[in-house]
């Protein structure tokens, strides 16, 4: 259900996205045909990885599920200028065009995981539906977008997101558990 987001969204696009070598830490150019695959690349992940991150507090998991006009400024915690700005220089393009993208993928996401979650949804299920596809979106997350700095969490960054392997996979494993559901508060 999830982790199809990521293939409707380049169909949406037209394109495709491709994990970035964890030891370069760079997107593949010979698998990038065009301009427009660089703006899918650099896209993508970013606004997936925005809605993450914005849905791991309850407070953001609660807006996703309730809101009807979610928008990038919120989403991106009003760096969504910047964020544009990154993906223009990413692939070369005007931040113009670059914020359009970023309008248009936010509003595609809303989009699509209200249809999955259809009349079900709740904070839970958003966080769950976000945080299924964590590793998928941050292997695909080029490092020069910095999109960890600019939101303030680190882990986007993290260059581990981006390797295979077991040791790795074990890593993952146990940050994806613990970046699991989390909506509800223990009172003490």
């Amino acid at each position: 259900m999830s982790a199809n987001i990521i293939k409707h969204l380049e169909a949406y696009m037209g394109t495709a996205i491709h994990n970035v070598d964890p030891n370069t830490q760079t997107v593949n150019k010979e698998k990038v045909d065009s301009n427009f695959d660089l703006i899918a690349q650099a896209a993508i992940p970013a606004v997936l990885a925005a809605f993450y991150k914005y849905s791991r507090s309850e407070e953001g998991a609660e807006y996703l599920a309730k809101d009807t006009a979610i928008t990038p400024s919120r989403i991106f915690a009003d760096q969504d200028d910047e964020i544009a700005s990154r993906i223009a220089s990413f692939s070369k393009i005007e931040n113009g065009f670059a914020a359009r993208i970023v309008n248009d993928l936010t509003a595609e996401t809303v989009r699509y995981y209200r249809s999955e979650l259809k009349d079900d949804i709740s904070a839970d299920k958003v966080q769950l539906f976000f945080g299924s596809i964590r590793e998928n979106i941050l292997g695909a997350l080029p490092a020069d977008l910095q999109l960890g700095n600019l939101l303030n969490d680190d882990t986007l960054d993290d260059n581990t997101n981006k390797m295979k392997g077991p040791a790795s996979g074990l890593a993952q494993s146990i940050q994806n558990a613990f970046s699991s559901v989390g909506t509800k508060r223990e009172e003490s």
